[in-house]
């Protein structure tokens, strides 16, 4: 075979051996080859340079071949720079840092001494004073120690009493202190307080001491109660001095409603007491069927009568007296109308009020007797006027 036909043979496997590295490389099939058949088509992709790095375009086909190209220089560093001061224990220096990452130190300043501060320590009773030199570095160190001082003593004197003996505290500033110059102690000084006998019990007088001491003598005997007025019906008897009751009431005696002690009526039975929530109450005439009709000032329940009901007795024919009792201070209108019997009626001191009607067509009333002192209605006659 001639050596022209072995070249060709040999340029044509070649290119076969070439085209097949290229289709592996590429990715290439039967069906993408068309895409790169007509040259490859890159993009461009930037990668900037470093302090220390160089900056290059990397070139990327979709096929996948790329490569790098249009290199630039690595930039170098860019230092800032800061300072630092020199302190009293190390030096300065100027920190050069770059972005990257990248520092050094240089520009290297002697440390400077310490800078310190003078603070007087006064001395005291138990304790040497000095001065105290301070950096701000937080050296420090004492000198220029001052002996110290003796106690400054104050004295307080505490007199002696009637148990106690007296003495002088002396104490200085610092805490320290002790007791000197003692005096013996007093005898008691009594002031005598005199408690007067009463009606029970005795009389006497107390010595008391201002420490506290104290005793009782020179007693009297009890006075013994002092008797008042004698007990009656409604009242006890009791000792003028002390107010003790010595006898009870002595309570009513009645004999035919009229008491044989005081001569008082006794209160019709059957009346209705009403009451007004306030320890007071008043009359209605109830079930009572009295011709004489005594209305008493406390009610069973133990209540003051205050007044007599409005139409409390209307009506009632039987009736022919009344007497009121002392507490009562108002009568109601249409108390006693219409009550033809009603021959006499006695209206005590305490009444203020009488209600409208209260005794008209009463055609027997022939005596109304009001109480001389009663300060809003008066009797003439045997008939009844407002004194205003």
């Amino acid at each position: 075979m001639s050596k022209i036909l072995k070249k060709t043979l040999f340029a044509m496997m070649l290119c076969a051996f070439i085209f097949a590295v290229m289709s592996v490389m590429c990715g290439a099939s039967e069906t993408d080859a068309p895409r790169c058949r007509d040259g490859h088509k890159y993009e461009a992709t930037v990668i900037q340079p470093t302090c220390t790095t160089r900056g290059y375009t990397i070139y990327t086909c979709a096929c996948g071949l790329s490569y790098k190209s249009d290199y630039v220089l690595a930039s170098g560093h860019i230092y800032e720079p800061s300072v630092f001061e020199p302190t009293c224990t190390s030096r300065g220096y100027t920190l050069y840092e770059c972005q990257c990452g990248s520092s050094y130190r240089s520009d290297f300043i002697s440390k400077g001494g310490h800078d310190y501060t003078e603070t007087v320590i006064t001395p005291t009773c138990t304790s040497r004073g000095y001065t105290l030199y301070e950096c701000e570095c937080g050296m420090s160190y004492k000198s220029d120690f001052v002996s110290k001082g003796g106690h400054n003593y104050t004295a307080v004197t505490t007199q002696p009493s009637c148990i106690k003996r007296g003495y002088t505290v002396y104490t200085c500033e610092c805490g320290a202190s002790y007791k000197s110059d003692f005096t013996s102690k007093g005898g008691h000084n009594y002031v005598a307080t005199v408690t007067n006998p009463t009606c029970t019990k005795r009389g006497y007088t107390t010595y008391a001491c201002e420490c506290g001491m104290s005793y009782v003598g020179d007693p009297v005997k009890a006075l013994g109660h002092t008797p008042g007025a004698s007990a009656t019906c409604t009242t006890e008897q009791k000792c003028e001095a002390c107010g003790t009751v010595i006898a009870p009431a002595l309570g009513h005696n009645y004999i035919d409603r009229v008491c044989t002690r005081c001569n008082g009526i006794s209160p019709s039975e059957g009346l209705n007491f009403v009451s007004n929530g306030d320890g007071t109450c008043y009359v209605m005439k109830g079930t009572c069927t009295d011709t004489d009709v005594v209305i008493p000032s406390v009610s069973p329940n133990g209540e003051t009568v205050t007044g007599i009901g409005k139409e409390a007795f209307r009506n009632c024919s039987s009736l022919t007296s009344v007497v009121i009792g002392d507490s009562v201070t108002s009568i109601g209108g249409y108390a006693f109308f219409n009550c033809s019997s009603l021959t006499s009626i006695e209206i005590p001191d305490s009444v203020t009020s009488i209600g409208d009607s209260a005794f008209d067509l009463c055609s027997s009333l022939t005596s109304i007797v009001v109480d001389e002192n009663n300060t809003t209605y008066s009797s003439i006659d045997g008939n009844l006027y407002n004194k205003d």
